[in-house]
């Protein structure tokens, strides 16, 4: 019988499991106070947001009483302002101030390392706001927070006062960027940065460069068409590996920054997101001189451009988010292939690619409107010992491959992985000598006794239908048994 998560549970089950944890807490310490008495339900509480989450929709009353003391058990805590609220709609004034005086009591006598606030409903309220500013100043206490996050990206947040241990700062809140100076300059051992608003006020978000000292992972949201120039200061943070940039910027603009990694010989950048723009061919230029890099995701205006990708021998991961066709792309995909020294995966339009620094190529097709017929180029990569075929969603479109593959008999091509294949190109796989190993589904049985001709095959996984037979072919492979329905390893003797 399989398992299931207890996350997957009804919430039934839950509420069942807390009215059971309450009733032996009364049963146990009924005079005990009230931290003492429901210490074992405060405890499941704790263990997880979700469980929290359940015990305010369980008992509402009984959450209040006890939430200062499961953020007190909690090293992190996430609070959904828009969500509480909503929970307390039909709560009395007094239990209303009661949460939140127990939430801000919890807040500065807890252990607390990491909080996230969010808070993005379509009206504001100014009491909604009085709550989120008396969390923040209980926030701005805790010498020992390592991560924060505010989600609020309709309010202004003037400085986080004298937060000095910052680790993490996740940012979607409007902020004067002379405070986000000061928050960089005061946490010196800031290693990770967010700031997803884009409405800084005419100053230059690059100013906090030479406070970022430590900074590994930048991201940022960019103005609507700016001058991504003003970045470029970024390229000077000497332990910066990732950096993710959001927005569409103006054409160009871009090649300053990427430039300044590029001459950065200490540079350590490795992960290049792009996720909004493409970048023109001097930004592409540009980019590739990073020599660093071994992740990329962006899109490009040219798709010769693509091809100069094959410079980053190093690169393990690429997302081409522009919606080239692979047809198109497919020799400058093979180039970046055959020059790759490690293991890589690409993920295109409608594609998804991984290819092993062994010889394993596998292709996903992610649309039913790929054809095959595009990565036919890829069966001359040289050393190929395994080709996978995944996710085809037509039959009798993979003769261009097979072709391909039959006509190179590569010695060290020795598995291959296809679905649902016709009579046609089972007689073409049959051509293919060096084989060992074939997995696939067989959309019509003609023509499998050819697959006896095949001299080193020794086995196959049938999957999708059932197969005959197969008499002793020349080269003195014995028949294999009857496949079922059901997947099934079909191991192939030879005589002696």
């Amino acid at each position: 019988m399989s398992q299931v998560s207890i996350f997957k549970l009804p919430n039934e089950c839950f509420y069942t499991i807390m009215k059971y944890i309450k009733r032996n807490c009364e049963r146990e310490r009924p005079l005990a106070s009230v931290d003492i008495k429901y210490d074992d339900l405060i405890s499941f509480a704790a263990c997880c947001e979700a469980f929290g989450l359940l015990l305010s929709e369980w008992d509402t009353n009984l959450s209040f009483k006890l939430m200062k003391y499961v953020t007190l058990k909690t090293s992190n805590i996430h609070i959904d302002f828009e969500k509480t609220y909503a929970r307390l709609k039909d709560a009395t004034a007094r239990d209303k101030e009661a949460h939140w005086s127990s939430l801000s009591h919890a807040i500065r006598s807890s252990g607390l390392t990491e909080v996230a606030l969010r808070y993005a409903p379509e009206s504001f309220y100014a009491d909604h706001m009085d709550a989120f500013n008396t969390v923040l100043s209980q926030l701005q206490k805790k010498q020992n927070l390592r991560g924060l996050s505010i989600n609020v990206p309709a309010y202004t947040l003037e400085g986080l006062g004298g937060l000095a241990s910052l680790e993490t700062l996740r940012l979607d809140i409007r902020m004067d960027i002379d405070d986000l100076i000061e928050i960089c300059r005061c946490n010196k051992n800031l290693r990770v940065l967010e700031y997803m608003n884009n409405e800084t006020g005419g100053k230059r978000l690059a100013a906090i460069a030479p406070h970022c000292q430590q900074l590994e992972e930048l991201t940022l949201k960019m103005r609507p068409d700016c001058d991504a120039s003003e970045y470029r200061n970024f390229a000077k943070i000497p332990k910066l590996q990732h950096l993710t940039i959001v927005g569409v910027h103006e054409k160009g603009t871009l090649q300053p920054l990427l430039e300044g990694f590029a001459c950065n010989q200490s540079t350590i950048l490795n992960r290049l997101f792009i996720v909004d723009a493409s970048l023109d061919q001097n930004e592409t230029q540009a980019m590739f001189e990073i020599e660093t890099l071994t992740q990329v995701k962006c899109g490009f205006d040219d798709t010769q451009s693509i091809g100069l990708l094959s410079q980053l021998s190093n690169l393990d991961c690429l997302k081409i988010q522009s919606e080239q066709e692979f047809g198109t792309v497919s020799e400058h995909v093979l180039s970046i292939l055959m020059k790759s020294k490690v293991n890589i995966n690409i993920d295109l339009f409608k594609w998804s690619i991984s290819y092993g620094a062994t010889g394993e190529l596998s292709i996903w097709m992610t649309d039913a409107n790929a054809n095959p017929t595009d990565c036919s180029p890829l069966s001359s990569l040289p050393g190929l010992t395994s080709y996978q075929v995944h996710g085809l969603p037509r039959i009798g479109l993979l003769q261009p491959i097979l072709n391909g593959l039959a006509l190179r008999q590569a010695p060290t091509l020795t598995d291959l992985l296809l679905k649902n294949i016709t009579a046609e190109e089972i007689a073409t796989v049959s051509e293919i000598a060096s084989l060992s190993r074939l997995k696939c589904g067989f959309a019509e049985t003609q023509n499998i006794e050819l697959l006896a001709r095949l001299p080193v095959l020794k086995k196959i996984n049938d999957f999708m239908c059932a197969m005959p037979r197969i008499p002793p072919g020349p080269s003195g492979c014995s028949g294999l048994a009857p496949v079922t329905d059901t997947p099934k390893v079909l191991s192939v003797k030879r005589k002696t």
